[in-house]
């Protein structure tokens, strides 16, 4: 049985949060909206269940949608098992930097995924957010 949360019920049927869902042989985690800031925040912690999974982490830097050229800095760190995997930063206000990322994972049977971000900056009204797609495979 995979462990994570019940994309067909309960009090979260869209899958925001930061855990994994499920359905038939796809698996999902959209972290939601995350504020802008200079304390880290962790976006997506979960654990795979008994089969691996082959997807793709995106993560997209600080939008504050009602002013989309306004932004900042954003790093994102995932660890898988408490070994931090893959270091990124995103830059959405001058774009010399991508304002989204994306990496393709294979995560093994049981792995602990976490990912976290900070910003250069304190902005309720910027937000980022995650997420992660794969497919399920025995």
């Amino acid at each position: 049985m995979l462990s994570g949360g019940n994309p067909t019920g309960g009090s979260n049927p869209s899958g925001t949060g930061s855990s994994i869902n499920y359905v038939g042989k796809h698996a999902y985690a959209y972290s939601g909206t995350f504020p802008q800031s200079t304390n880290a925040a962790t976006m997506l912690n979960f654990e795979t269940g008994g089969q691996y999974i082959v997807g793709t982490l995106t993560c997209a830097g600080a939008v504050e949608f009602a002013t989309p050229q306004s932004g900042g800095i954003t790093g994102f760190q995932l660890s898988i098992n408490n070994e931090v995997i893959f270091l990124a930063d995103t830059e959405t206000n001058e774009n010399d930097q991508p304002g989204t990322i994306s990496v393709d994972l294979i995560l093994a049977p049981y792995s602990r995924v976490k990912l976290e971000n900070i910003s250069n900056s304190n902005d309720a009204n910027e937000l980022t957010t995650a997420l992660f797609t794969g497919e399920v495979y025995a």
